[in-house]
C-alpha cells in the first residue's frame, strides 16, 4: 500500500501481513512513516494506492461496529476520561464495545495492570505511565483480535515497562495479532516475532526476531499494495 500527502509519499509500496500469535515491531527514525502506516491499518486514513484486508476482507468494507470489535488501538497519546475513575473508565469502555463489564472482570484487569489501589481515583490524578496502563486495559476488555500500538512503553518507569512487556507477551500467546510502533526494540524483542524497518516510507527490512508460533489463518493479511501506473516511485 502507499499513502501520499500532497506530493510527498509518506508510505510507499509497503506489503506485509500480521498473523494470529504474532507481535510485529514497526521500527524507523522519526518521519519514516511508522505512524502513517499504523493509521492506515487502523482505518483512520485510506491508502492512496493498494488495499488493506482483515481476515481476507477489505478493511473499509467492514461495518463500523464489526471493525471496532476486530481492532484495538492504543495511540501515542492514550485517551481516558479524566474525571472518571480507573474502574469507571474500563467499565464504560467495555460497555461501549459490547463486552462484559461485570465488577469481577474489570477488577481482574485492574489487578493485572497493577492499578487496584488506584481503581477508584479519578484518572486525572494518574501519572503518564498509569494512564498508559489503563488504556491498555481497554484493549484487554475489548478483546479485539488485532492490536495496533503506538509507542506503548512511553512514560513508563522500569517496573511499568517490564509489566507492559509481560502483558504483550501474554496477548501474543493468547493468539492476538499485534503491530507495535516502538523506539524500544531491545525492550520488546524478547516477546516479538518479527521486526519491520521503514526508511523514507519504504519497507527496508522484515526480520524474524523469535521462532514464529504456529498460527491459524491471518487476522490482518495480507496488507499489500499494487502501485499501478504512475504510482509511488
Amino acid at each position: 500500500m502507499s499513502r501520499r500527502f500532497g506530493r510527498r509519499w509518506a508510505v510507499r509500496r509497503v506489503s506485509f501481513e500480521v498473523r494470529r500469535g504474532e507481535l510485529v515491531l514497526v521500527l524507523g527514525h522519526n518521519g519514516a512513516g511508522k505512524s502513517t502506516l499504523l493509521s492506515l491499518m487502523a482505518g483512520l486514513i485510506r491508502p492512496t494506492e493498494g488495499e488493506i484486508t482483515v481476515a481476507g476482507r477489505p478493511l473499509h468494507g467492514f461495518p463500523g461496529r464489526v471493525l471496532r470489535e476486530q481492532l484495538g488501538i492504543l495511540r501515542h497519546e492514550p485517551f481516558v476520561y479524566p474525571e472518571l475513575t480507573g474502574f469507571e473508565n474500563l467499565t464504560l469502555m467495555a460497555r461501549l464495545y459490547g463486552r462484559p463489564a461485570d465488577r469481577a472482570r474489570v477488577d481482574a484487569v485492574l489487578a493485572r495492570l497493577d492499578l487496584s489501589l488506584a481503581a477508584h481515583r479519578a484518572a486525572r490524578t494518574y501519572s503518564r505511565g498509569m494512564v498508559q496502563r489503563l488504556a491498555l486495559g481497554r484493549l484487554m476488555l475489548q478483546d479485539a483480535a488485532l492490536w495496533l500500538l503506538d509507542e506503548p512503553t512511553t512514560g513508563l518507569d522500569a517496573a511499568g515497562r517490564a509489566l507492559m512487556v509481560s502483558l504483550l507477551g501474554e496477548a501474543r500467546a493468547a493468539g492476538r495479532a499485534i503491530a507495535c510502533v516502538t523506539h524500544d526494540p531491545d525492550l520488546l524483542a524478547p516477546v516479538a516475532t518479527r521486526a519491520l524497518t521503514l526508511v523514507d516510507g519504504r519497507l527496508a527490512a522484515d526480520e524474524v526476531t523469535l521462532a514464529t508460533l504456529p498460527t491459524a489463518a491471518p487476522v490482518a493479511a495480507p496488507v499489500s499494495a499494487a502501485p499501478g501506473p504512475g504510482g509511488a516511485p
